[in-house]
């Protein structure tokens, strides 16, 4: 008999755009890829298709992880900005505005904000912000660098 041994080459790295998982029914369940707008991301879905769970990297190296629910619109997010030096977690209800923010500013200072029911600041907590109560505070933290600038 004449064998022949093949030797399986090993590859040692696999470049692809993105990768997707998934479920038995050929439903996508959870992906790694990068956005329209260069973010790197891995999410995961629910049994609905919804987006439920999300861990990215923004173009300049901001890491942020967000739990979602309420179709999406309520959500627990968690960034640690090295451009900025701060970091911080922000609660948002089920009608998607902020509810709470607990953050570092740039300056060390930690920060607790707490918003009323239609996602007005009603209490703040740090030296770097305008005092307590105030209805002019900004509520808009979709994108964070303005609060934490401290």
């Amino acid at each position: 008999m004449n064998f022949r041994f093949w030797r399986k080459k090993v590859v040692k790295t696999i470049r692809a755009r993105e990768f997707v998982l998934e479920d038995a029914k050929g439903r996508e369940r959870a992906a790694l890829k990068t956005d329209g707008v260069d973010n790197a991301l891995l999410y995961f879905r629910g049994p609905d298709g919804a987006v439920r769970c999300f861990i990215g990297v923004t173009p300049d190296g901001t890491p942020r992880i967000a739990l979602q629910y309420a179709g999406g619109k309520g959500t627990i997010e968690l960034e640690a900005n090295d451009r900025l030096n701060t970091a911080a977690l922000v609660l948002s209800g089920p009608n998607g505005k902020s509810k709470a923010v607990l953050a570092v500013a740039a300056n060390g200072v930690p920060a607790i904000v707490l918003y009323d029911e239609n996602g007005q600041a009603a209490w703040a907590e740090n030296a770097a912000l305008p005092a307590q109560h105030d209805p002019g505070l900004d509520t808009t933290f979709t994108d964070w660098d303005s609060f934490l600038r401290g």
